[in-house]
């Protein structure tokens, strides 16, 4: 405010203060704080309502009544002022050539265009915003759902259309409204008028990426479909669900596959495809953590590749897999397998689960964490068993397992 005022023309000006607060108000004001008997404090979106006495009954609050597009356009004045960098009448005094006003022809079109643009992204509309739709509103929906979507939708390159990608790109640049609405979406799509047939361009553009997600499932779903289904089978692809092309080749692989622990993490795989139900969605999301450590939301296009090499790898592991016991020579040695280790348990519904794996070698830090582990048993002493010991061990197992 002391900026202010010197662009004023009066010699003397009223400086409140209150305890050690000072400032400049327009208007005269009451000597003291006491003199207000009659108010209240109420809250409000980004602040606090202050409330009067009424000017017709000083003796009690004045009612509240709402504003609302008065407090959408404050709202949106403070934003583009701190866009602009132009937050007092100073800032502008003080360097004017760094602004300039624009002036923009409305007409039928462009009131159309702002219509159908607004229902088009009428969910990432605030409720606030709603009250008042204005091309600033539109502009600020358009950014919060280009925010919204998920990684890999707004990094799609190679399968992409160029002029969707370059809708995208204007969204991520600070453009004002003005400029994005009526210069670089029309020059996106090659369009010369602002209208609703620009406006249906958009919303196919917005179309695709918000299938970009579901359409990787149904790429992902399909290629499973085409590894794991049998080739008598192959042209009947389109009928066959998933859930029932991994459940055929699952019960085909011999217990004992099922039962290793697979340094490359198939048995991972494998536990998946033995619980797979008819929710195949959550099946293929499952499948892209355990096989990239990446949710599918936050896939590229480099990811897809590694994806499908992974299947490829956990079916080649599973159906090479050949433990001794399954070998004529030691079909009567049921005891006898490939695996240095096994571990049998029977789990809390009375079903008996088998796992083998490998004895592999020691690195330091796993010496560390065997010390470690020692060490803890050994301080424990007699405050607990034996077997309580050997039970939180087992139970460790089996989570590893």
């Amino acid at each position: 405010k002391a900026r202010l005022l010197q662009y004023r023309t009066a010699e003397h000006f009223d400086e409140y203060t209150y305890a050690d607060f000072s400032d400049y108000y327009y208007g005269e004001l009451a000597p003291s704080t006491g003199y207000m008997q009659v108010w209240d404090v109420l809250p409000a979106e980004g602040g606090f309502l202050f409330l009067y006495p009424d000017k017709n009954d000083p003796d009690r609050v004045s009612s509240y009544v709402d504003m609302p597009h008065f407090r959408a356009v404050t709202n949106e004045g403070a934003r583009w002022c701190a866009l602009m960098e132009c937050e007092t009448i100073s800032d502008l005094n003080e360097s004017p050539e760094k602004y300039s006003l624009k002036y923009l022809e409305w007409d039928k079109e462009k009131e159309e265009y702002i219509e159908e643009l607004g229902k088009i992204f009428s969910s990432s509309i605030t409720r606030t915003e709603n009250e008042s739709i204005s091309y600033d509103s539109v502009a600020f929906a358009m950014e919060r759902w280009y925010l919204s979507l998920a990684k890999y939708a707004r990094e799609i390159k190679t399968s992409v259309e160029k002029k969707y990608s370059d809708f995208l790109k204007q969204l991520k640049q600070n453009y004002g409204s003005q400029k994005l609405l009526f210069e670089k979406i029309p020059q996106v799509f090659e369009r010369q008028k602002c209208n609703k047939e620009l406006a249906e361009k958009v919303f196919e553009a917005k179309k695709y990426f918000d299938k970009a997600l579901s359409e990787l499932t149904g790429t992902i779903s399909d290629f499973m479909k085409e590894m794991f289904l049998e080739n008598s089978k192959k042209e009947l692809k389109e009928q066959i669900s998933l859930t029932s092309t991994i459940k055929d080749w699952t019960e085909k692989l011999p217990t004992s596959v099922l039962e290793q622990i697979f340094p490359d993490g198939t048995n991972k795989f494998l536990e998946l495809c033995k619980s797979i139900t008819n929710d195949e969605n959550l099946f293929i999301q499952k499948l892209a953590a355990i096989s990239t450590g990446l949710r599918i939301e936050d896939w590229n296009e480099k990811t897809i590749e590694q994806f499908k090499n992974r299947i490829a790898e956990y079916k080649s592991t599973a159906e090479n897999f050949e433990a001794k016991s399954d070998t004529p020579e030691n079909q009567n040695e049921s005891s006898v397998t490939s695996s240095n280790y096994e571990l049998r348990f029977v789990q809390e519904d009375g079903k008996q689960v088998t796992k083998r794996f490998d004895k592999v070698e020691q690195t330091v830090r796993g010496k560390l964490l065997y010390n470690k582990i020692t060490s803890e048993l050994e301080a424990m002493g007699l405050a607990i068993s034996e077997a309580e010991k050997r039970q939180v061990l087992m139970n460790i197992l089996k989570e590893l397992c």
